[in-house]
């Protein structure tokens, strides 16, 4: 990995060119020092924790939170299934650390085990078919004595409904699946459950399922933890860094707007897109050595889009030597990897709208003349460009102005043995190596953005209408925002 790659790049969002500072970098915030957080999860708790089909690994609102809380702690999280009954006894005789599972703050439960701060509040609502027309809300449900309503055992839900219609209309479930997979075959005609697992139904069947009536509840949901667990403290800290980040919006905007954000977006019909990724690019892409599994920028947006567009990305491994050939000739979907939107890519492949840019600075010889910053270089034709990121591009020069280093360290040679005029870095670096070596370089004028991102196709590719949309939903809801603040 080039100097480059090791530091944290200068980045900022396409059509938001002030940086947003990253969750992970707040003050204030405890370390764990690493240690291992057994965190319990049902595992049948859409969409808080479920297996995904598609892959066979635990996935929702749960795994994504912890994972970010233990990147904000410096701690690891280990997921291990735990059934509902029983669990609060499990948690009080410290069998696990700490469990999300969707569990709401009640007095009862507050006497066996310590719970956080709230992390999101809901309430009970009553889920029914979508063609539903025999009641509106609660009161007329419980006005017909014909009508079985379905809970799971030992949850609000439950305790809510036996005070509204009493226990011979009430059907009770192991599972909140179960009770919906009985209320679309018509063995139940509602299912009162937490506004929260009842949207993420909703998202898992679009136009068979709808909210009836208003709220009935207004409940909070917290972490549950062993009585005088030291991980309360530095778990609300995290919390309300992610509240302060908004990624407590991204999350509930993933897991659970079952109509998002008022849009209709193209429906893949849940095809596969296959995504090149290098595996090697942190924090774009790369292997996390805690899990062995792929991780980083492009991971989290690819899924994000992949919801939105109803597609399940498939992420392939490719060297970035022969990345973007492989793409244009149809052996990958799409691919984001960092790559900037360059006129020279251009014949080869399409690219989607921008969804990042790179901030860089000019660093030209002590004591330049020709040039006081990057305008005043692209006017010169005379002048060469030394790219220190072989990713990168001046989009406002012609590329056979610019070569590119696959380090910085050889850029920065070649300016001092006069091969390039100037070079482009990472402002940080640039700024470095000035005050490090102030007789012999200089750094230009202003920060300037250097080059756009986009994701990669095809030429032709169907793909690029679809993924600019769910692009543009992202940039508009935030998603952009928390992905940066999460990974840079």
């Amino acid at each position: 990995m080039n100097g480059m790659r090791a530091r944290a790049f200068a980045l900022s969002l396409a059509l938001l060119l002030s940086r947003l500072p990253a969750a992970a970098a707040q003050t204030g915030l405890p370390n764990l020092g690493g240690r291992e957080i057994i965190v319990a999860v049902e595992n049948n708790y859409y969409p808080f924790n479920f297996i995904d089909s598609t892959t066979g690994a635990g996935a929702g609102w749960d795994y994504d939170a912890f994972r970010h809380i233990c990147a904000l702690l410096n701690c690891r999280p280990v997921f291990v299934q735990a059934p509902f009954d029983g669990l609060f006894n499990a948690i009080a005789a410290g069998t696990y650390h700490v469990s999300g599972n969707g569990i709401t703050i009640t007095e009862p439960r507050a006497q066996v085990v310590a719970f956080s701060n709230p992390y999101i509040t809901h309430g009970q609502t009553l889920m029914t078919r979508s063609s539903e027309t025999r009641f509106g809300g609660v009161e007329g449900f419980i006005a017909d004595a014909a009508l079985r309503l379905g809970v799971v055992s030992g949850t609000p839900g439950e305790a809510l409904a036996v005070e509204l219609i009493g226990g011979d209309r009430i059907a009770r479930y192991d599972s909140l699946d179960l009770a919906v997979a009985d209320l679309l075959s018509g063995s139940l005609d509602a299912v009162l459950s937490d506004s929260t697992v009842t949207a993420g139904h909703l998202v898992q069947h679009p136009g068979q399922l709808k909210l009836t009536g208003e709220p009935l509840t207004r409940e909070a949901l917290g972490f549950a933890f062993p009585p005088g667990s030291d991980l309360i403290g530095p778990f609300d800290a995290a919390v309300a860094a992610m509240q302060q980040s908004g990624y407590l919006n991204f999350l509930f905007n993933k897991w659970f707007a079952y109509h998002p954000f008022g849009v209709t977006f193209p429906d893949l019909g849940g095809r596969q897109v296959v995504i090149a990724v290098e595996n090697a690019y942190p924090p774009f892409n790369f292997i996390d050595p805690a899990t062995g599994a792929g991780a980083g920028w492009d991971y989290d947006a690819f899924h994000y889009i992949g919801w939105l567009l109803n597609c399940t990305p498939v992420f392939g491994q490719m060297p970035f030597a022969g990345l973007v050939d492989a793409v244009a000739a149809g052996q990958f979907n799409v691919s984001g990897n960092g790559i900037a939107i360059a006129g020279d890519r251009a014949p080869v492949v399409d690219f989607s709208q921008p969804y990042m840019q790179y901030q860089q600075a000019l660093v030209g010889r002590a004591g330049e003349a020709r040039f006081a910053d990057i305008v005043a270089f692209a006017a010169n034709p005379g002048l060469h460009l030394g790219i220190a990121n072989p990713r990168l591009a001046y989009e406002g020069i012609d590329p056979a102005r610019q070569t590119r280093y696959e380090a910085q360290e050889l850029a920065v040679q070649a300016l001092l043995n006069g091969e390039i005029d100037a070079v482009m870095l990472d402002g940080a670096a640039a700024s470095t190596l000035a005050a490090q070596s102030p007789d012999r370089l200089q750094v230009m004028g202003a920060p300037f953005i250097a080059s756009s991102l986009g994701f990669i196709f095809p030429k032709g590719s169907e793909l690029v209408g679809p993924f600019n949309a769910a692009l543009a939903a992202m940039r508009a809801d935030g998603t952009l925002n928390r992905l940066y603040a999460k990974w840079f």
